[in-house]
């Protein structure tokens, strides 16, 4: 009788062990997860915080616009950060834009360092 119990109890102790550790192991892989999100989310974040010069397609001429970093971020779990505008310089009076300027970005970064190239020499 005393061997039963104890084999019972082995038993269960095995079970219990195992449900500990594919605990242990689900914890640990959502754990790494999330920081692998939060990591990406954050170098999203940073990359379009702050305010940028870009061409604007309506008057040819640069304006400050700030991108929705926040947005940018969240986004970016999804695929490709989908940009919108936070703020621009012509606003509020062009406000109802069609925010090309941001399908311009590296047409405006080739245009900024060629103005600084030239205004160097």
């Amino acid at each position: 009788m005393l061997i039963e119990l104890t084999s019972s109890v082995q038993r269960a102790l095995a079970i219990i062990g195992s449900v500990y550790l594919i605990l242990a192991v689900t914890i640990a892989t959502t754990f790494c997860l999330a920081i692998f999100f939060l990591v990406r989310m954050s170098f999203e974040f940073f990359r379009f915080l702050g305010p940028r010069k870009l061409l604007c397609p309506d008057t040819g001429n640069f304006a400050l616009v700030r991108i929705d970093a926040r947005h940018a971020a969240v986004r970016s779990l999804l695929g490709d950060a989908d940009l919108r505008v936070k703020g621009c310089s012509r606003w509020p009076k062009s406000q109802d834009c069609r925010q090309e300027c941001l399908e311009l970005r590296s047409l405006s970064q080739a245009l900024l360092q060629a103005e600084n190239a030239v205004a160097r020499r």
